[in-house]
């Protein structure tokens, strides 16, 4: 291993995809949310305006249900499908090596070989757990940050990509 290489062993469970499964789609439902409940409180509203008595008109009520009833409901939604897909994804996971080098990635599974240079990747997000990195916009993969050996593995692997994908690299530090 050269001194800028670093190379990380990894099989993918569930639990990673979910992981990064979330993180990818919270904004969206937060924004699919968010656009309903305004659309239902104005139609509430709307619905109150038409009625005199608005302590009688059930309001109240509907409104609060709406409040918390629709966000358990999405955010229920949501997570059974994200878990869903990653039960799908990982049914085909294997067993994967990812070397990291100034020039760019290489991915070696039992089945596949591939390498691409830095420039390639549209962007690289840095989690709380993991790395991801965008090789086209809906298209992307993850490596848990557990796989590192140490944590002057996951410095180094910032550094690089401070240095070759510059803005195009959402880092934590």
């Amino acid at each position: 291993m050269s001194n800028t290489e670093i190379r990380i062993q990894y099989t993918p469970t569930s639990s990673d995809f979910i992981r990064i499964l979330i993180w990818y789609r919270w904004k969206r439902t937060a924004i699919t949310l968010g656009v309903v409940l305004i659309f239902l409180w104005f139609f509430t509203f709307y619905l109150a305006a038409v009625k005199t008595n608005i302590q009688d008109s059930g309001v109240v009520p509907t409104l609060l249900l709406t409040t918390i009833i629709l966000p358990l409901a999405l955010a229920t939604i949501t997570y059974l499908s994200i878990r869903r897909q990653a039960k799908k994804i990982e049914a085909t996971a294997q067993p994967t090596e990812v070397v990291f080098e100034e020039d760019g990635i290489k991915t070696i599974t039992p089945n596949s070989s591939t390498e691409a240079r830095w420039e390639r990747y549209e962007k690289v997000c840095e989690t709380k757990s993991d790395f991801i990195f965008f090789p086209q916009h809906n298209i992307f993969f993850g490596v848990p940050k557990r796989y590192f050996s140490n944590d002057r593995e996951v410095e180094r692997l910032r550094e690089i990509l401070k240095q070759r994908m510059g803005r195009k690299a959402t880092l934590r530090a």
